[in-house]
């Protein structure tokens, strides 16, 4: 009897041991998961609001594109006010005989084409002591409006990844006297920024924001989609935000940032180019 005693009794010793060996390790495991599912929920978080801004911008650039332009031929149209006129200009000193390809043009996407092939300028205002009007085209402002939502809506949330909020974002666009499409061309900035400080160059295959079908998948160096975007949005809101870290970056400093590009962009006629010029851009690079 004494002897199964002794045996129970070492039995449980052992037992409990084990068990309490066991509760270590499970309690141990289950910090360890527990800080790497946090590590991964933080960096997931930052990449979510990323990509899906991304893939936001392609879906915006693809509609923006569409977008059917009218030539007025320097008449202005009356048939909706809500039309806005666009100047396409050229310098006073820049010999073009040939002006057919304005008949090519039929929507934003090609009026942004033949503004870059014919090294003109589109410009809402012009000033005739300095520039040569080489084309007027009528274009919906409430059209590109619509377009922009998907990528407006994806740049809220990733400023909210940043620290904003609803409230602090539609102060800042009154403070700073922008218009709420001027979001997408500061995140757009804010985005490429970002990106560029995590990797030395970009892959069409497991990157989305091209703005175009993936077939063209190659390789866009650093330098290349730095010059897209600087030519997209203005190198000098680039800049602004260029000499430090992603992670650094403080909310007064993107809100001088956000000021910055709202002046370049001078309203939603401007965020469209912006964002339609990169993704030519962006592809015209790709395929040198």
């Amino acid at each position: 009897m004494k002897t199964f005693k002794k045996i129970n009794d070492i039995t449980m010793k052992i037992a409990r041991g084990m068990i309490l060996i066991f509760a270590m390790k499970l309690t141990l495991i289950l910090t360890v998961f527990t800080f790497q599912a946090c590590s991964t929920d933080d960096i997931s978080t930052s990449d979510i609001y990323n990509i899906e801004f991304n893939n936001a911008l392609e879906i915006s650039k693809t509609k923006l594109s569409d977008i059917k332009t009218f030539n007025t031929n320097g008449i202005n149209s009356k048939l909706d006010y809500n039309n806005k006129t666009i100047y396409l200009l050229k310098d006073s000193e820049q010999d073009l005989t040939n002006t057919s390809f304005l008949n090519t043009i039929n929507n934003l996407e090609s009026l942004v084409q033949e503004t870059n092939n014919n090294n003109l300028e589109l410009s809402e205002t012009y000033t005739l002591k300095e520039d040569e009007v080489v084309g007027t085209f009528a274009i919906q402002e409430e059209s590109i409006h619509d377009a922009l939502e998907p990528a407006i809506k994806e740049a809220r949330r990733y400023l909210h990844g940043k620290g904003f909020t609803d409230q602090t974002i539609n102060q800042m666009i009154i403070d700073e006297e922008g218009k709420e499409e001027d979001l997408v061309a500061f995140v757009m900035s804010l985005s490429e920024l970002e990106n560029s400080q995590n990797s030395n160059s970009f892959s069409f295959n497991d990157y989305s924001s091209f703005l175009f079908n993936s077939a063209y998948a190659q390789e866009l160096t650093l330098a290349e989609a730095g010059t897209c975007a600087a030519i997209a949005i203005g190198a000098d809101v680039l800049w602004a935000l260029g000499g430090s870290s992603a992670s650094s970056w403080t909310l007064p400093a993107m809100k001088k940032a956000f000021g910055a590009v709202a002046k370049r962009m001078l309203g939603p006629i401007g965020v469209a180019i912006a964002v339609v010029s990169f993704g030519i851009c962006v592809l015209n690079e790709s395929q040198d």
